[in-house]
């Protein structure tokens, strides 16, 4: 069963056309051979008008068609899905198999009977045309298997269009003749080889639309719509105007319903190299990427930066202890301070940043209002590997840092959108960890790369809210990416940045930004085994330099829990190559109001200096020590205490100070007067010289009395639980609560005037239950914790026997210890806190407090209990 061939645009061989290249002999046998009754004396051209005429009539058609033997017709269907016309050389190669002779024979039986015709005037006659005239091929039915072949529907090409797609194959030819440029088309595109290098330089867009139509059954333009967006399917309208691979519609309008056909031999060669590539024309999405950029001129690697930065901040809030807000962070104003000395760029939102970060992995903590260092916290700096790995993990997960805003500290209102952030984060970081090793990936092909891996942000892309949010002035996918790469990505050093300038500009416009990974994020997002190089490398010998000015120089390799010390003890003037600090009394005098003591900054100073201390130095930190407390201020009453009459004396002789003065309540006691704060009276006596210690008090406490009514049962209840309790904490911890046991002992007297009552069946009783009760907590409190921890358990290796120390401690979990020679027994202790070289904590076997040496200790176990 056959169907007719399609409207031509650009038809082939015109009848009168072909039978006028003919010589009058010739068409007088057609005549003759087709039964045409004519005139003797006819001239050529009414020769040619009376075979026009009957030739070209369906039924005169079919008529000569079944005098043709069986191959002569198979010849004429397969000229006439080739598109009807052939140069010679190729109809006879294959048509005819290479047989000339029997080639030329069956055209010749073809040609008598008006079927086929060689044209040699417009050709020429080294390679004439063999051709189906238009006329004829509308009356010849095509088999199912040969319609759309790939010349058919090149010949629906103008000349023009046909020298336009063979440039975009990179063709380099002078042929202007139809046919011939249509041949050297034809075979361009039937080279496998060729044609998956026209395919590799199309769009994705194309790629997908082709890989659609070949692996659906009749798709239509809406279907495209539906399952790959509105950018597939104005690729799929480019694909059909543009190109010859779709046999294109009659109309000159692409309709929603119009089925979608690839020319049918083509179809062939390219389900082939689908299968070759796993059954997609599209390579898988990260080939692409091997495509490397250039080489940027010029490259910022912010990652380098952020160990020091965050020592820095840790730091600055050391020195300073700035207020904590209501939701977490510090005031804008002294961030903005501390951010004058960060080295990783000038982002507004990089301090924002490593405040989140700082806060939320616990290297800071809140007391009394105010930000002070955990104890462990400069310690994790210096641990570059689980850094990054908890910087990842908290950029992943964190719902305050908001990159749909341009203010990233800004908090997200939406829950969904947070979500839908987080998963692009994600998704985000899968695409870089596709990424080659050691090359410059553009940021345009990152991008498009990006759409084919992730739906999420492919729906970002092309989704419905696309054009809402460009119109809008929205976050489009474009900038969400570009702000991610430039900004936590690149901080956190998993990629260096190259030409940064060119991510200031949107995707079409971003010519030459491109990015590469880092060391460091090639092992955390190929979950590499190898040692994370995270940052500028510390040195345990490095030293800092004291001047006898009193400047201080660090070098950029000094550990980092001495730089944060440094940072405590001195006052940050600038940072360059070195750090440089400067020593002040102010300082010394905070270091002191913080607890430090004069022996321990000198131990610091002269342990860690490569030059020693100054005897200026020493000098300064002995007068500020000696006049350190000679005044006090206390927040509890408002009043300035003094060590002598003198002192007093000399305060009310000074004007600026004897106005903040109320009354003088005794010799060496004087009252602050109503209005006046203690820290301006603190900031002019320090500006005058003095050195006063200053007295943190949250709240006044007071102390109030209750009557409460107990029955003589209630009131031997209680005792028994209490002195149960008391017994508990005394055999577990070695020592008996002071308040608590005062308490019991006076209950207990109480009782005793009670005749009749005896307490001792029921402290049985209450430490019984109490110890059942301290097992099941024992047995499930730790359980969550632990199954939160991520690294080995136990640990044997050096660095991870730290992690597991350092979460032991802020998870307040229990630890079993292999500690010495190994056949010493396992202790079981409650970590407290720990420095370079120690770890501070109780030790249930011995029933006291003990410090462990960490380069002694062969194995630490977390055991999911807490204490």
């Amino acid at each position: 069963m056959g169907c007719p061939h399609p409207v031509w645009f650009y038809p082939p061989m015109k009848l009168r056309a072909a039978l006028t290249a003919q010589p009058v002999p010739l068409l007088r046998r057609i005549a003759a051979e087709t039964e045409l009754e004519t005139e003797e004396h006819l001239n050529k051209p009414a020769l040619i008008d009376a075979l026009s005429r009957h030739l070209a009539q369906p039924v005169a058609v079919n008529r000569h068609l079944a005098r043709l033997s069986d191959p002569c017709r198979e010849l004429l269907s397969q000229l006439a899905a080739q598109g009807g016309e052939l140069p010679r050389s190729v109809a006879i190669a294959e048509l005819g198999h290479g047989f000339e002779h029997r080639f030329s024979e069956m055209i010749e039986s073809a040609t008598l009977l008006g079927l086929a015709f060689q044209d040699t005037q417009v050709h020429g006659e080294t390679d004439p045309l063999i051709g189906v005239p238009e006329s004829i091929l509308r009356s010849l039915a095509l088999p199912e298997g040969k319609q759309h072949r790939l010349r058919a529907v090149l010949s629906n090409y103008s000349l023009g269009q046909l020298t336009t797609f063979a440039r975009d194959l990179g063709i380099e030819t002078r042929e202007n003749r139809r046919p011939f440029l249509i041949e050297i088309i034809h075979r361009h595109l039937t080279d496998p080889d060729h044609l998956k290098a026209y395919l590799k330089g199309l769009s994705e867009d194309r790629r997908d639309v082709l890989d659609f139509v070949l692996s659906e059954s009749a798709p239509t333009p809406a279907d495209v719509e539906s399952r790959l967006g509105e950018g597939a399917l104005r690729a799929l309208e480019d694909l059909i105007w543009k190109t010859p691979l779709f046999v294109a519609p009659e109309s000159s309008r692409l309709a929603r319903d119009h089925p979608l056909v690839i020319a049918s031999d083509l179809a062939k060669i390219l389900q082939s190299l689908a299968r070759a590539q796993g059954g997609r024309l599209e390579s898988p999405p990260e080939e692409s990427l091997n495509d490397h950029a250039s080489l940027p001129s010029s490259i910022v690697t912010p990652g380098e930066q952020l160990p020091r930065d965050l020592g820095t901040l840790l730091g600055l809030i050391e020195r300073k202890r700035p207020k904590t807000l209501k939701r977490g962070g510090m005031p804008k104003g002294e961030l903005r301070e501390a951010g004058r000395f960060f080295r990783a760029g000038e982002d507004p939102g990089y301090p924002d940043f490593l405040m989140l970060f700082a806060e939320d992995a616990d290297l800071l903590s809140p007391e009394n209002g105010r930000w002070v260092l955990s104890k462990t916290g400069p310690r994790r700096l210096a641990r570059h590997s689980s850094l990054l790995k908890t910087l990842v993990t908290f950029w992943k997960d964190t719902d305050r840092w908001n990159e749909w805003a341009a203010d990233r500290a800004s908090v997200n209102g939406r829950k969904g959108r947070a979500e839908e952030l987080k998963t692009l984060r994600t998704e985000v970081l899968a695409g870089l960890a596709r990424c080659p090793d050691d090359a410059w990936v553009s940021y345009n092909q990152f991008y498009r790369t990006l759409v084919k891996l992730s739906p999420a942000f492919k729906t970002l892309t092309d989704g419905p809210a696309a054009g809402t949010v460009l119109s809008s002035g929205g976050t489009t996918a474009d900038e969400l990416l570009r702000r991610m790469l430039v900004g936590a990505i690149a901080w956190m050093g998993i990629v260096e940045i190259g030409n940064p300038r060119a991510f200031d500009r949107p995707l079409h416009a971003s010519e030459g930004a491109c990015f590469k990974l880092t060391a460091a994020g090639r092992s955390i997002l190929k979950r590499s085994k190898e040692e994370v190089s995270f940052g500028i490398p510390a040195s345990p010998d490095a030293r800092f330099i004291i001047q006898p000015n009193l400047e201080v120089l660090a070098p950029p390799e000094l550990p980092v829990t001495d730089y944060v010390q440094l940072c405590g003890l001195t006052d940050l003037k600038s940072i360059d190559v070195v750090s440089h600090f400067q020593i002040t009394r102010e300082a010394i005098l905070d270091a002191l109001n913080r607890g430090f003591t004069s022996t321990r900054i000198l131990r610091f100073l002269r342990e860690r200096s490569a030059t020693g201390v100054p005897d200026m130095v020493k000098s300064l930190v002995k007068d500020c020590d000696d006049k350190h407390g000679e005044i006090q201020i206390r927040l509890a009453s408002g009043y300035v205490c003094v060590d002598e009459p003198a002192r007093l004396d000399e305060l009310f002789a000074q004007k600026q100070i004897a106005e903040l003065l109320g009354e003088r309540f005794s010799p060496t006691v004087v009252g602050i007067k109503v209005g006046s704060r203690p820290e301006a009276l603190t900031q002019l006596l320090t500006r005058q010289g003095y050195m006063p210690s200053f007295e943190h008090v949250d709240q006044a406490e007071t102390e109030s009395s209750h009557q409460v009514n107990l029955s003589t049962t209630d009131l031997s209840e209680l005792v028994g639980y209490l002195e149960s309790s008391i017994s508990f904490l005394d055999s577990r911890l070695g020592e008996k609560p002071r308040d608590i046991t005062h308490l019991a002992q006076r209950l207990r007297r109480v009782l005793r005037r009670t005749p009749g009552e005896s307490i001792g069946q029921r402290t049985e009783e209450h430490a019984e239950l109490f110890e059942r009760v301290i097992e099941q907590v024992r047995e499930s409190d730790g359980s969550d914790s632990l199954a939160e921890f991520e690294g080995p358990n136990p640990a044997t290796k050096e660095e991870d026997i730290l992690t597991v120390i350092d979460f032991a401690i802020r998870r307040k979990l229990c630890l079993r210890l292999e500690y010495g020679a190994r056949d010493n027994p396992d202790r079981i202790v409650q970590p407290t806190s720990e420095d370079e070289k120690m770890l501070y904590a109780y030790c249930r076997n011995r029933r006291g407090d003990r410090v462990f040496r960490l380069d002694r200790i062969q194995r630490a176990e977390l055991i999911g209990e807490t204490f």
